[in-house]
C-alpha cells in the first residue's frame, strides 16, 4: 500500500533542498529550514506565491493531486530577482513578475528523477502566481500536508507548502 503522508513529505522534503541550493545561488546566502511553530521565522504574510497543482501516480496505482505554493515575503523576491536577473530591484515591476514561477519551475525540474526513481509519474502543468498586499499565508490544514520555512541570515524567507489529494476526494 503507498504510504501517502510519506510521499507528501519526501516531497516537501526533496523541494526543500532544490529550492534552498537555488536561493543560495541568487542571494549569495545560506538558506536553512526553520521551525514552523518558531514565531519570529514564520512567514505568516505573503507579497508573492507561485504555485502549480498536478496529478501523479504512485506506484502505478494511486493517483494523487498534489499542490505547490512558495510564499514570499516582498524583501525576499526583490532580493532573489535582483541575484537571478543582475540588476538591483528596489520595487516590484513587470520586470519581475514571473521570477517565482521560473524559481518553482527549476525547483520541481531539478527533482523530475528523484520523483520518478520513488516511484512518482508527474502529469504535465504551469505555475500560477498571486501578488499583493501582504496576504495571509494560512496553511490549509489537511491530513496530507507539509510546510517549511527557509530563512537565511539576511532575514529573508520563502514557505514551501505542498498538499496532496486523493483524487477520488475530488469527485
Amino acid at each position: 500500500m503507498v504510504d501517502k503522508n510519506k510521499i507528501v513529505n519526501q516531497f516537501a522534503i526533496s523541494l526543500k533542498e532544490s529550492l534552498a541550493s537555488l536561493l543560495k545561488n541568487y542571494v549569495d546566502k545560506e538558506f536553512t529550514e526553520e521551525s514552523s511553530h518558531n514565531q519570529n521565522t514564520e512567514l505568516k504574510k505573503s507579497f508573492y506565491t507561485a504555485c502549480m497543482s498536478f496529478n501523479c501516480t504512485a506506484d502505478e496505482k494511486v493517483d494523487l493531486n498534489i499542490g505547490i505554493f512558495l510564499h514570499w515575503e516582498l524583501k525576499t523576491y526583490l532580493d532573489v530577482s535582483s541575484g537571478m536577473l543582475g540588476e538591483k530591484y528596489t520595487t516590484y515591476s513587470d520586470e519581475i513578475d514571473d521570477v517565482g514561477l521560473e524559481i518553482l519551475n527549476m525547483t520541481v525540474g531539478l527533482k523530475k528523477q528523484y520523483f520518478s526513481d520513488i516511484g512518482l509519474k508527474l502529469g504535465e502543468t504551469l505555475p500560477i502566481k498571486i501578488s499583493g498586499n501582504e496576504y495571509a499565508t494560512s496553511t490549509y490544514k489537511c491530513a496530507l500536508s507539509k510546510d517549511i520555512t527557509l530563512v537565511n541570515n539576511n532575514g529573508n524567507k520563502v514557505k514551501i507548502v505542498v498538499y496532496c489529494f486523493p483524487t477520488e476526494s475530488l469527485y
